[in-house]
Formats: C-alpha cells, structure tokens, sequence
C-alpha cells in the first residue's frame, strides 16, 4: 500500500495591519496534530478531507502529520514558525520513507525575517524527503507564488473560486496529482507567470465580472490532453515584500514549452483586465443613509476596510459609529472585536444594562464608539461555518456577548473570525435573513452564503488596514515598476 503523508501549515500574513501572528491567531484557528487530523477534519469541506477522501478512494495508506491554520494577521512570529515547523518536519522524517507528501498552504504567509515561509516550508521538506519524493501542496487562490515553490515542489494546485467554495475539490485535485505522480502515470512540469500587479480584493471574485472572464479562460485549458492543471492567482495585496505579484501556474504532463506557453497566454489576459480590476466603493455616510432608507431589506454593509480575512483587527467601529448617529430603526446586526468591551458586558451580566466604548484598540485611526445596551447572551465563542465555504470548520472568537441597543445587535468578540458565513450571527440566535441591515466584515466572501437573500449589496468605503486604496499604504519594498503605483505598457519588462 502506498504511503503518503499530509499535513498543512496555512496562515495569510499582511504588512501593515497591527496585529501580529501569535499562537493566539493559530488558536483561533486549528492546531491538529497526528491522528488527530482524521477524527477532527473528515467532513469538513477543506483541503486536508479532500485529500484524504481521494487517497482512501485509491487505497492509499495516510500517515497524518501537523495540520495548523491561523486566523489573517501580520507576520508570523519567528518562534512559532520554527516551532510549528520542526512540529511538522519532525512527524514527516519520524515516518519516512513515504511514497508522496501533500501539504495543504495558503501561500502568503510571511514569517519573521522570512519573506517566502511557505516557499520555506517547501524547501525544508523538499530536503527531508529527497529530490525522488514527489510534493504536491494546494494553495489559496490569493498566494503569493514564489519560484522557490514552484522549485521545491511537483506541483502547485491553487483554488478556481473566490468566494472560496471549492476548497475540498482542490484538496482533492492535489492528491489525485499527487498519486498520478507516484505511480509514473504522469511527469508533470510547472509553467509560471509573475506579473507587476496587485489589485483590490472586491474584483478578485470568480462569480462575475473580469477575474471570472480571466478564470474561464485559464480552465478552458484543462481540457488538453497533456495540461493537468491551471491555476490564477490573485495574491494577498496588503503584502510590502521584494518578491511580489499575481500569478498564473500551469501544469502539464512532460511538456515544459507548453506550461509555459500557456501561462504566458494567461498571464497575457489578466494583464489586459489590469484596471477593470479596480472598483468603485460608496462612502460611508451614503452607505449607511442609503441602508437605514432602503425600502425592503437585508442591505448587506460590506466593510472590506476591516475584514479579519485580509488579516485587520476588525476592531473598526466607523459603520457602527455612523449607525448610531443615523438612529437606525431597522434590525440590524453587526459585530466588532474588543477584548475589553467583552470583559465589562460579562462583568455586567446577562440580562443587565451597560454602557460601553468599544472598538478602535488596535490604533488611534478612529475614536471608540460609545454604546449603551442590554447584555442579551454570552458564549465561549466557538461555532462552526455551515454554507458552502469552509463548510464545518470550527472557528474561536474568544468569548463573546450579544447586546442589545434599540433595534442593533453588537456581537463583541475577543478575537477576529472570518466572516462570510451567516454562522457567524446563526450562532448566537440571530437570523440575518430577517435583517433589515447586515454588517459583514469581508470584501467578497459573503457572497455566496448571503447572496441569494440580500436585497442589496453596498461596499463600503471606511478607513482600515485592508483599505481597497493600495496607494495610500507606505509601501518600502515593493518592486518598481508596479501597478497601480506606476503605468507600465509590458508587465514583461
């Protein structure tokens, strides 16, 4: 029986939120270790089950590693990296030798004094296993993809969908890959394309517009008989690093000069669609006055300014502040991560009156909003996402407590979450379909799981460290030429 080893190590860093990446942002996440992989992840709608399922489907022998995925946040702390890495290391050359290994990455995470840690990660296990051991990682379609993984590994398999729903199926890809591999059905070669771009996140979905036009073309390609498989990646933009851009991936079966064909034509296409990436967002006020007049709801608020998945502390009370003062009448649901404001709402208890400042910890971009409320519920914080994306994945908020103030519910939590689930709110006995206003703090990932109940969707313009304004950030290492900074007729240049 075949012997093949899996593990992920995920995190998404950013360079300029305040929130560093501790083994508190692992905690709010996932730290799975050995057997544990099986009976904690199998049913989940995530890589590492997708490639599971498709090894045990092909009578292949699993040897779990370390599984770790960390809530969005800025560079990992040099420590925890080197920890959770000889973690993982350890476990893989503890069980060698093994027929394959699938590692499951983000692909932009930065640790610190390392640019490139998942090409690290790579690379480290690249020279345990022997350059005759195939690698196979699957990767989030907003990686940052380095030549130094696509040189430590077989093949690179990124996702098709933003919102992320096919996270399972990637998993998948990458371990059906990975066995061809082993067993000499394929020899499989990497194309790849790095362009002079980053673009806001709120056009990087692939239900519309010009990412789904470009990512229609790349998988058409799939279709040839010795093309294996295409990926397009958008990259995390909030990343300040000498070794940048969005990307495309081709992977074919022996035929180098048509990978990198391919890719070239790709690459060529997200280049001609550079400035239609770019979207129009409505300021706030408008936002909130057209909201708070709408005549049916839910209008979804979408604050991609402070979304947890860009890697923002989601502290941001701009939204809540300006609903305040709008005097919203509406039922509306919103949320916001203060530490402090939990621990006075607790200490006043369930069912009690308090009056709170609450976000605008992590920095002095915004003054605290002040709100007074009834504490309706607390809870340990712990939920699981049910809709199509990251579907039963648990998620830890620290604790958390609902309150009450007129018709707004404030979900004040200890720690940033994703956000495009309507667990978020469906766990603590809300129902955002009954909404007038929902505020979600997320870009895009909302719109699968909220779409097809909104009566409107409104992005908004705020303030916050996943700002769709890429040039108001302070930018020191970015390589230059760069678009949107600088016009440049051939991004091969």
């Amino acid at each position: 029986m075949l012997k093949i080893a899996i593990g992920q190590f995920m995190q998404e860093s950013h360079s300029f939120t305040p929130i560093g990446c501790s083994w508190e942002q692992f905690r709010a996440g996932h730290i799975y270790r050995g057997e544990e992989i099986l009976t904690r992840m199998i049913g989940n709608k995530v890589e590492v089950a997708g490639a599971i399922d498709l090894a045990r489907e092909q009578n292949a022998g699993i040897v779990p590693l370390l599984a770790c995925n960390a809530v969005s946040s800025g560079y990992v702390r040099a420590d925890v990296f080197d920890d959770l890495l000889g973690d993982l290391l350890g476990r893989l050359e503890a069980r060698l030798p093994v027929d394959g290994l699938f590692l499951a990455l983000h692909g932009a995470m930065v640790a610190e004094g390392d640019e490139d840690a998942s090409g690290t990660v790579l690379a480290r296990a690249r020279e345990l296993v022997g350059a005759d051991t195939p690698i196979v990682a699957s990767l989030d379609l907003h990686a940052n993809v380095t030549r130094k993984m696509i040189e430590a590994s077989d093949g690179l398999v990124g996702y098709h969908t933003c919102p992320h729903v096919d996270l399972y199926e990637t998993g998948a890809a990458g371990m059906r890959l990975l066995l061809h591999v082993i067993r000499g059905a394929v020899k499989p070669v990497m194309g790849y394309c790095r362009l002079p771009l980053i673009a806001p996140p709120e056009n990087s979905v692939t239900l519309e517009g010009p990412f789904r036009e470009l990512m229609e073309i790349a998988l058409a390609f799939e279709s040839h008989p010795n093309i294996l498989n295409v990926s397009v990646f958008y990259v995390q933009p909030w990343l300040d690093l000498s070794d940048i851009g969005c990307s495309v991936v081709v992977v074919a079966n022996g035929d180098q000069r048509l990978a990198d064909e391919i890719a070239d034509e790709i690459a060529e296409e997200f280049w001609r669609r550079r400035r239609r990436l770019y979207v129009d967002l409505t300021p706030l006020q408008d936002a909130v006055r057209a909201a708070v007049n709408a005549p049916e709801g839910p209008v979804i608020l979408a604050d991609g300014a402070d979304a947890p998945s860009g890697g923002a502390p989601g502290d941001s009370p701009a939204i809540l502040s300006a609903l305040l003062e709008a005097g919203v009448d509406v039922e509306t649901l919103i949320n916001i991560v203060d530490p402090a404001a939990v621990d006075s709402a607790i200490k006043a208890g369930v069912g009690n009156e308090v009056s709170l400042r609450v976000g605008a910890w992590s920095s002095d971009m915004w003054e605290p909003a002040e709100i007074s409320g009834r504490v309706l519920r607390v809870s340990d914080g712990a939920f699981r996402f049910t809709g199509p994306g990251y579907r039963g994945r648990e998620f830890h908020r620290g604790r958390t407590v609902l309150l009450q103030s007129g018709a707004i519910f404030l979900q004040i939590m200890e720690r940033p979450v994703f956000q495009g689930d309507t667990a978020l709110y469906t766990s603590l006995g809300l129902d955002p379909r009954k909404a007038g206003i929902v505020v979600v703090k997320t870009p895009t990932a909302f719109r699968v799981d909220y779409g097809p109940f909104a009566a409107q969707v409104i992005l908004v313009d705020a303030p916050g460290a996943t700002s769709s304004n890429l040039k108001s950030f302070n930018w020191r290492k970015l390589p230059r030429p760069f678009y949107p900074f600088d016009e440049i007729d051939d991004w091969r240049q």
